[in-house]
């Protein structure tokens, strides 16, 4: 007989500094008694569906049924996934403040994990994280800022994230010390790139603060770039000068590792991002404003 827990009682999950949701998740049921069964009978008795974890993900039914199944302190479920999943980076995408119904109906898998964009999505780690963590805690935990969405290094020791081709797909109940003899660099020119990955890390920790007003932000990029809200089609091209002089300035490195190639050339990011013209349904993932806020951060002062 297989069990199911009471989806009415709500676990009180306890979570660590800069941890992921599904960390503390694993966790939990790795000391509930799960550590020797199949992975499957984890996710049965959570009314989980049969699927791996992903760490960019901030919407799906597995994520939206471990956050409405748990407790963390005080915290409201709109909070635990700003502060404990990718979520608070999306808000550059939004033109409200961001709802939890939004988390879950307009960011959709194909955005999430777009075609033409090129970064890994595998969990990640970083060694001198786990060697802290042990001898602090005595464990290690997925740590949340190094799963954010294109960064290749870690903040604290600015160093390379590590991972493998298992942390893809995550099917079993693992924290990272498992991986910590076995993982390699995630990018390969790593030197490059880190000047990007504590960008990245920067602006996510100016959200948190509240320093960023988007609004503002957004009219200062059109101001600058000297486009209108509401483009033109005819004006395309233009748009595609103002993409192509943003790769040429932050490098072929940072490029490369965000986009891919498309018939010889990158995606018209500006046009995307900026026309109007963009009737998607779900909110575009969030590197498209950070390569623009990169490229612009001097005149945007941030």
């Amino acid at each position: 007989m297989k069990m199911r827990r009471n989806k009415m009682l709500q676990i009180k999950l306890s979570v660590e500094h800069d941890e992921h949701i599904l960390s503390a998740w694993m966790r939990y049921n790795l000391r509930s008694g799960f550590a020797h069964m199949p992975f499957d009978n984890c996710l049965n008795y959570w009314g989980l569906p049969k699927q791996h974890l992903k760490a960019q993900r901030v919407a799906g039914q597995s994520l939206e049924t471990i956050v409405n199944q748990v407790s963390i302190r005080e915290y409201s479920k709109l909070t635990i996934m700003l502060e404990h999943t990718n979520a608070r980076l999306w808000s550059l995408s939004s033109e409200e403040p961001i709802q939890l119904a939004e988390l879950s109906n307009t960011i959709s898998r194909p955005n999430l994990e777009n075609a033409g964009l090129s970064f890994s999505t595998n969990w990640k780690l970083c060694p001198k994280c786990i060697l802290e963590d042990k001898k602090v805690l005595g464990f290690s935990y997925w740590r949340r800022s190094h799963q954010l969405p294109s960064i290749a290094h870690c903040q604290a020791h600015q160093e390379p994230l590590f991972s493998q081709i298992d942390l893809l797909q995550m099917k079993q109940l693992a924290l990272p010390e498992k991986y910590l003899n076995s993982a390699s660099q995630s990018v390969v020119n790593e030197s490059q790139l880190i000047d990007w990955s504590l960008f990245v890390a920067h602006i996510d920790n100016m959200l948190k603060a509240g320093s960023i007003e988007l609004e503002t932000l957004r009219q200062k990029i059109l101001d600058h770039l000297k486009i209108k809200p509401i483009a033109k089609f005819k004006d395309r091209s233009k748009y595609q000068d103002l993409s192509n002089e943003m790769f040429s300035d932050i490098g072929k490195s940072i490029t490369s590792h965000l986009f891919t190639l498309q018939k010889g050339k990158y995606q018209n990011v500006i046009w995307q991002l900026l026309s109007g013209k963009d009737n998607r349904s779900s909110l575009i993932n969030p590197v498209y404003w950070l390569v623009v806020m990169y490229w612009l951060r001097n005149e945007l002062r941030i």
